[in-house]
């Protein structure tokens, strides 16, 4: 609690930051939050947590603090709950829990009364959604018109990271001015992750430029990406135009398409054009192919950067094959 009320250094506000706090999920009968050792019963710290306290005069630099149990937390007995209530004026609490907060708790009806619960997960389907609304939000503030494929577009070269999907949104918009981006300057600027180096590497194959995409994938892993992370998202990507196609075949509409799949519209729509150039049957064997590839790679069977160059020119091999 000292820690709190600390008086900030040249900035109007402290922040302060408690990790792996368990304080938020109703003990067992035995007394146990999970593994988090004494119960975290309402109203008073989590015992065993030891969690870490973070202070700093203001929001864009930090310094770590380190903390011993509950009197770190507590400041010398005071519980959760006087914590929660005895923020002044001059301080930012943030709690990070190790789990979703159990809204049966009175202590979790409390920091929602007297602060903000926000869920900042940044996997799956919710971090997506997360990072498209952080996205958007920073686009109406620096007046970028960007539709909604350039906004699938940049999660999926960039991935659900705000931090970055904003730094990479403001530097598209310092180079695009007053015209609204379009998806070739997404490619064009954005450093890639993994699943957008596949982006680009599909479409290389789509048109049946095998060359380009073997130099996609050397770029890729002559500056360090890994060749599992590669497989993985090869084999992601593929997955998904395997299943665009199996039910566009069976009689689903593509409008109704990403609804069945219950993935990303612009995601399905690329996947499904892709997939048109291969036979299913192709498309399972690369499935298949990428198993054997994982596996091959991991126990040390084949050699990487071969093993995925080799892959690459054979899904190229089987895309000029289709009518």
């Amino acid at each position: 609690m000292g820690v709190v009320r600390t008086v900030p250094f040249m900035a109007p506000r402290r922040m302060v930051v408690v990790d792996r706090v368990r304080a938020f999920r109703r003990a067992s009968r035995t007394g146990a939050t999970g593994a988090a050792g004494p119960a975290a019963s309402e109203g008073a710290p989590a015992g065993g947590a030891e969690p870490g306290l973070r202070g700093s005069g203001d929001a864009g630099s930090s310094e770590t603090q380190g903390a011993q149990g509950d009197s770190a937390v507590d400041g010398g007995g005071e519980g959760w709950e006087s914590l929660i209530t005895g923020v002044p004026d001059t301080a930012c609490l943030v709690l990070c829990l190790e789990a979703p907060p159990d809204a049966r708790l009175r202590l979790t009806r409390l920091a929602s009364e007297k602060g903000q619960l926000v869920d900042c997960d940044s996997s799956g389907r919710g971090g997506a959604t997360l990072a498209g609304r952080a996205v958007r939000e920073r686009a109406a503030e620096l007046g970028v018109r960007l539709g909604w494929r350039e906004l699938s577009l940049l999660l999926a070269t960039v991935g659900t990271d705000c931090g970055r999907l904003v730094a990479e949104l403001e530097k598209i918009a310092l180079y695009c001015g007053d015209r609204p981006p379009s998806q070739k300057d997404i490619l064009l600027l954005c450093a890639r992750t993994a699943e957008g180096d596949i982006w680009q590497l599909l479409d290389a194959v789509e048109e049946m430029r095998a060359g380009d995409a073997v130099h996609i994938t050397r770029a890729a892993l002559a500056r360090g990406e890994s060749p599992v992370a590669l497989v993985a998202s090869l084999a992601s990507q593929v997955r998904m135009m395997a299943r665009a196609l199996e039910r566009v075949q069976s009689g689903v509409k593509p409008g109704e398409l990403a609804t069945a799949l219950g993935a990303n519209r612009y995601w399905v729509e690329q996947s499904l054009r892709r997939a048109r150039r291969f036979s299913l049957d192709a498309l399972y064997g690369a499935i298949c192919e990428l198993a054997h590839l994982d596996r091959a790679i991991k126990t040390g069977g084949v050699d990487a950067a071969a093993g995925v160059e080799g892959f690459v020119l054979g899904l190229c091999a089987a895309r000029a094959s289709t009518p």
